[in-house]
């Protein structure tokens, strides 16, 4: 799952809250985009850590897919490079 999950710290607003005191109201949030837009959904605490191995597995599948796409290309180079060798073996036979 693309996003990202955080503690999310906010002032409530209430005169006599303790967050007016400073100390802010904490809860977990998953922030993800959606359209362009950035999104935050609150996290229940029974949903964190499946939210935060979801959003671990789809950061570990990225950087994977980079490292294929690199890979890739370098065979991609060494192919063409070993074409453009046979082209000139078989010019000069």
């Amino acid at each position: 799952m693309k996003g990202s999950v955080y503690e999310f710290r906010n002032r409530c607003g209430k005169k006599n809250c303790r967050c007016r005191r400073g100390e802010l109201h904490t809860r977990m949030a998953l922030s993800y985009s959606e359209h362009g837009r950035t999104k935050l959904r609150y996290l229940k605490p029974a949903e964190v850590r499946r939210y935060q191995w979801l959003t671990g597995n789809y950061r570990a599948f990225r950087l994977a897919r980079a490292k294929l796409v690199k890979i890739v290309k370098e065979i991609l180079s060494l192919a063409n490079n070993l074409e453009e060798v046979m082209k000139h073996e078989t010019k000069t036979e």
